[in-house]
């Protein structure tokens, strides 16, 4: 059930992003590139994108930021607070396959040139630069190709753009923060929330649940969305939520690349949804940290990261690209 959800949400998530391309004239929607667009050093360097799409395994890691306080003119500030989600998507054309892997915000690990931390301080050290390395090293033999940063206007802009959410809030939610300019007040029960309270909602964290209880309001939000884009009206409000949220979004990716793995996540391939391998540290530390288990870490890469088979020649490559844009089999493939 769990991986019908998600499988179901990612291609709502594609076809809205296809209907904002529609909508804005058949182009894809322009994403801030603070970077410069420079390429990740953790990315292949592999071509991504062939006659027919993706034609390589290809990784792409998500960081939703918490909002900055007094953010300097610059675009860069905007997004350089602490990543409140991290997610590492692997979408594989050779096998069919999407994965995506939740980072619990609070991993202990190591942040190449900086030491031990939590993971979600490496956007604030270094960017989506130092977060893709930083991926890499806890993961291990993996590449990450590309990026996305979402600050959180982000979310609120377009929970607002689609209308709302209906969300059942589990308990009474009240916090403020004056240092990081935030105030959540809920009511317990089923409500209808704004963007801004949505984010409130998100942002919550004195449950005692720790990571546990993000990912169960991640997952609660999700579930709201796709209720919400699942109705005529909601299909249509697409587009503006993506307009009204491309501003507060920053990511190296191109146009061509956001609408090859938008094709793809609507192209009913199965998305298999985990959370990094691991458990609470309890009381073994000082302050809350989500500690890695390596060696299920190890198995899991080993058994579904697929090296990739672009070793061959270009002419190679060229012929097969070719014969998938024809519909013939492969070579050396029996015809049926």
């Amino acid at each position: 059930m769990a991986r019908r959800f998600w499988k179901r949400s990612l291609q709502l998530t594609a076809v809205g992003l296809l209907a904002g391309c529609v909508w804005f004239g058949l182009q894809p929607l322009p994403l801030r590139k603070v970077n410069n667009g420079d390429r990740l050093p953790t990315a292949s360097s592999q071509p991504l994108l062939g006659l027919t799409g993706l034609q390589r395994p290809f990784s792409l890691l998500i960081l939703g930021v918490d909002q900055v306080p007094d953010p300097e003119a610059s675009p860069e500030a905007m997004f350089r607070g602490r990543s409140d989600t991290m997610l590492f998507v692997y979408l594989d054309p050779q096998r069919g396959r999407s994965l995506v892997v939740s980072l619990p915000r609070d991993t202990r690990t190591e942040l190449p040139g900086y030491g031990i931390d939590k993971i979600n301080a490496a956007n604030v050290y270094g960017g989506p630069v130092l977060a893709a390395e930083t991926t890499q090293s806890l993961l291990g033999k993996v590449t990450v190709d590309r990026y996305i940063r979402v600050e959180q206007q982000a979310i609120a802009r377009f929970i607002d753009g689609i209308g709302g959410l209906t969300v059942t809030v589990p308990e009474r939610m009240q916090y403020r923060d004056v240092t990081q300019n935030l105030t959540i007040d809920l009511e317990a029960g089923q409500q209808h929330l704004s963007g801004d309270r949505a984010v409130q909602f998100l942002r919550f964290r004195q449950d005692g649940l720790g990571d546990v209880g993000r990912i169960q309001r991640q997952q609660a939000l999700l579930k709201a969305l796709q209720q919400q884009v699942l109705n005529p009206l909601g299909i249509l409000r697409l587009p503006l939520g993506l307009a009204l949220s491309q501003p507060y979004i920053d990511s190296d990716l191109s146009g061509a690349e956001v609408l090859a793995i938008a094709a793809f996540l609507a192209s009913n391939k199965p998305v298999e949804v985990s959370t990094l391998p691991g458990q609470p540290s309890g009381s073994s530390y000082a302050i809350s940290y989500w500690l890695p288990d390596y060696n299920a870490i190890d198995d899991w890469v080993a058994q579904e990261i697929t090296p990739s088979p672009l070793s061959s020649s270009g002419w190679d490559w060229f012929k097969t690209e070719v014969g998938r844009f024809l519909l013939l089999p492969p070579a050396g493939a029996e015809a049926n």
